[in-house]
């Protein structure tokens, strides 16, 4: 039995599961038959931490460990590395990604430090359409908003 019929014969019999086991289930289940697809990873962050990726990201890390100090009162060290986790929290994981997928990126990131993101949206849609990968613009544009460059 190959995975996709294992998976299919566990589907059918899902209704005894709680709800909550079922959507981190559903969640499992997608990064297996698709490891590509980066939507399961998903960080929340909380309103000030996405003020402070917007200044990362718009002016530069040193503001961002700027505003952070002064917010919070804490020594530089200190929000120098609160920042910094910060930021590796943002930034995705794509090493496992396929080598043509990773060029695409980098290619995209590309656009983004010439200041074109448009450019990028459409490269990195373009890029799923061909690859037969179902996006729409806005996850697209999601997508490479969510990009550290």
């Amino acid at each position: 039995m190959d995975n996709l019929s294992f998976f299919q014969v566990i589907l059918n019999h899902l209704e005894d599961f709680p709800t909550e086991q079922l959507e981190q289930l559903q969640k499992e289940i997608r990064a297996i038959l698709n490891p590509r697809d980066t939507s399961t990873i998903a960080v929340e962050f909380s309103a000030d931490d996405k003020v402070l990726i917007e200044i990362y990201r718009n002016h530069s890390k040193l503001h961002a460990i700027k505003h952070y100090k002064d917010k919070t009162g804490l020594g530089l060290k200190e929000a120098k590395d609160y920042i910094d986790a910060l930021i590796l929290s943002v930034e995705q994981d794509f090493s496992s990604l396929p080598i043509v997928e990773q060029r695409i990126i980098d290619e995209c990131k590309g656009y983004m430090r010439m200041g074109n993101k448009l450019q990028a949206v459409k490269h990195y849609y373009s890029y799923k359409k061909d690859v037969g990968e179902t996006v729409g613009l806005k996850e697209a544009k999601d997508f490479i908003e969510s990009l550290i460059i």
